[in-house]
């Protein structure tokens, strides 16, 4: 029995070394053992989109009543695959600035994006789908100033509490939508390069509404 006691004392001891010496082996590097973990993790995580492509759904309806008969109407337009939304709204002062900048034709008026700024931000052309930009402000207008690829403009006044809406090709995006040259008839449309505005009077209140696929 003595001897059982002996031999069951000596195996306590030894487990308590073999013990002491791997936690001693832990503690001794314990920054390989945590990275090694974070390598193992981060191999094991795959990131997936869960955003899926949707039908935006554009309403304009006009109600009015005279003399008894309604004359106004509904026109819904579908506009498929959308899976992005830039929405923002953003202040324009009486001094012109960029509003939205459109990627691909700001390279062919040799314009570097990134020396650029757009209050609503820089998107690509060939992907945006509908425009809309709406005057916030109760009393004072705003003006939108649309250039195109061969650095030609017009421009138009959005007064206070109405909306412009640019109307993007149904496949092509923004390319070949516009021209403002002085004969404009006579030639080819051109690519929307950027949208500017400025505020009449005081600062206003602007939103942008941008669906993209």
């Amino acid at each position: 029995m003595i001897k059982n006691m002996a031999g069951m004392a000596a195996a306590g001891v030894l487990g308590v070394v073999i013990l002491a010496l791997v936690a001693a082996s832990m503690l001794k590097n314990p920054k390989e053992t945590c990275q090694g973990k974070n390598k193992a993790t981060k191999r094991d995580i795959k990131m997936a989109s869960t955003v899926s492509s949707a039908t935006l759904k554009v309403t304009i309806r006009e109600e009015i009543e005279l003399n008894g008969h309604q004359q106004g109407g509904t026109t819904t337009k579908s506009i498929a695959n959308v899976n992005e939304i830039a929405k923002r709204i953003v202040t324009a002062s009486t001094t012109e600035a960029g509003l939205l900048g459109f990627l691909s034709a700001l390279s062919n008026v040799g314009v570097t994006a990134n020396k650029v700024g757009y209050m609503a931000g820089l998107l690509d052309d060939g992907d945006v789908r509908y425009i809309r930009i709406t005057n916030l402000d109760d009393t004072n207008f705003i003006s939108l100033t649309f250039r195109d690829e061969d650095n030609t403009e017009f421009r138009v006044k959005v007064d206070a509490g109405h909306s412009f809406i640019y109307s993007a090709d149904n496949a092509g995006g923004l390319v070949d939508t516009m021209k403002a040259g002085g004969s404009a008839l006579g030639s080819g449309l051109a690519d929307l390069v950027d949208i500017t505005v400025d505020a009449d009077t005081a600062s206003c209140d602007v939103e942008v509404f941008v669906a993209s696929v």
